[in-house]
């Protein structure tokens, strides 16, 4: 996390070097664009007013200069070759200096021009020098104005960049510590997330091991009381037992019996719940695999005087984990027989395919069917519809959920068809077949 910080560090530093740097460079550029204008145009200005005087009657050189641009926003003055003033405007910009005696005079005599900042009686100034080639001599045209009045527009500019890089560097200094105390704050959740999940981990590793141990114990001692209540029953090893005495030990064998199947939803609901059930897929007929559960449930449904009828329209086979694709059907049937009348009630079993080459299984029966108020609750843990159904009929309420996690981990999905009105119908299906249609 230290070098994450330093790295984090030298990234913001180089972002406000970058981000400074590329500012001053662009501005600057600009501002000395200012610069350069405001001197080419004085050049061009002097230029004019050179070939103006170079022209004029020498009689009307002064006026020619008092009217101009120059002329009237900064000193004018035009020497001959021996540094007599000629004509002159806004004398009092350099008061009691000798203009003969400036460098610019000079150069200008000698037939050069040009325009520089230069510094005169301790004041600084934007000078122009300009040759005038007359008939019979040279003449000297000097321009010269304050600094300060030459150059507001570049000054002005000039400080606003230096206001814009200042601000440019606290916005983004400000945005930078923002970042880094972002980052610091995500780098402390980020901890606190990476200690929340190890106690996560520790916690389902715990609730496994709970859950495995919980398992086998209760297990244990149910196997024990199933075997001595089946031994109980058979009169060859204890004897006949009086109609009493067996309706008792029957009792105790059928809850018995319920209490391991509760075991069992509760320690499989767990596993797909963590998605630790390994599936054990194998290639099924699926004619054979139906004729199988329904011959396992058949006590079941002859005890209550239910027939169950098949409708197959396919025929090949499917790829499942056929112990629990057979405890989802069973599931299903199990739950129709709780609810299908005791005399006259029907289960269906349907397989077929769909547009999409889906296996489809349906489940019907001709019980009361499900209140709409339900339907969508029905695949949760430990759902029941109606109050009193876990009283009536027994049950976890895992049933329906164990039957949605195991349809789901085969690839499927499962649900109750509303269209259906003669009683309940549960359908689900499986991708993976190969299945042609009868």
């Amino acid at each position: 996390m230290n070098k994450d910080r330093f790295l984090l560090v030298f990234v913001f530093l180089i972002v406000v070097i970058a981000s400074v740097g590329i500012i001053a460079y662009f501005s600057q550029n600009a501002v000395e664009s200012i610069r350069q204008t405001t001197i080419d145009r004085r050049n061009a200005d002097v230029d004019n007013l050179s070939i103006i005087i170079k022209e004029a009657n020498p009689h009307l050189v002064n006026k020619a200069i008092s009217t101009n641009y120059l002329g009237m926003h900064s000193l004018v003055a035009i020497l001959d070759s021996n540094g007599n003033v000629i004509t002159s405007t806004n004398n009092t910009i350099l008061n009691n200096i000798s203009l003969k005696k400036l460098d610019i005079f000079k150069q200008a005599i000698n037939g050069e021009m040009g325009s520089k900042i230069e510094t005169i009686g301790g004041t600084k100034m934007f000078v122009s020098y300009h040759a005038i080639q007359m008939p019979t001599t040279t003449w000297a045209l000097l321009v010269i104005r304050p600094y300060d009045d030459s150059f507001s527009a570049y000054e002005t500019a000039k400080s606003q960049v230096i206001v814009t890089v200042v601000l440019v560097t606290l916005l983004v200094t400000i945005f930078g510590l923002y970042v880094t105390r972002a980052y610091n704050s995500i780098n402390d959740l980020a901890k606190k997330l990476d200690i929340a999940i190890k106690e996560l981990i520790q916690a389902d590793k715990e609730k496994g091991e709970f859950a495995s141990m919980v398992s086998h114990d209760l297990r244990t001692p149910a196997v024990v009381i199933k075997s001595y209540t089946g031994m109980l029953l058979d009169p060859k090893i204890y004897g006949s037992l009086n109609e009493d005495q067996e309706k008792a030990v029957q009792a105790i064998s059928n809850s018995t019996q319920k209490l391991e199947t509760l075991i069992d939803d509760i320690f499989d609901a767990y596993k797909l719940e963590m998605k630790s059930l390994k599936l054990e897929k194998e290639d099924i007929d699926i004619s054979n695999f139906i004729q199988q559960t329904i011959f396992e449930l058949t006590p079941l449904c002859v005890k209550k005087g239910v027939s169950i009828t098949t409708n197959i329209k396919v025929k090949g086979s499917v790829s499942c984990d056929s112990k629990r694709i057979s405890q989802v059907i069973s599931n299903l049937i199990k739950n129709s027989l709780d609810f299908v009348p005791t005399k006259g009630g029907q289960i269906t079993i349907g397989v077929e395919k769909d547009e999409n080459s889906n296996a489809v299984f349906t489940i019907s029966d001709n019980g009361p069917g499900v209140p709409q108020e339900h339907v969508e609750h029905l695949f949760k843990k430990f759902y029941q519809v109606g109050k009193i159904s876990s009283k009536q009929y027994g049950g976890s309420g895992l049933g329906l959920s164990i039957c949605s996690l195991l349809v789901q981990a085969h690839g499927g999905k499962i649900w109750l068809d509303t269209s259906y009105t003669e009683g309940a119908s549960f359908k689900f299906t499986l991708p993976d077949n190969k299945l042609e249609q009868i």
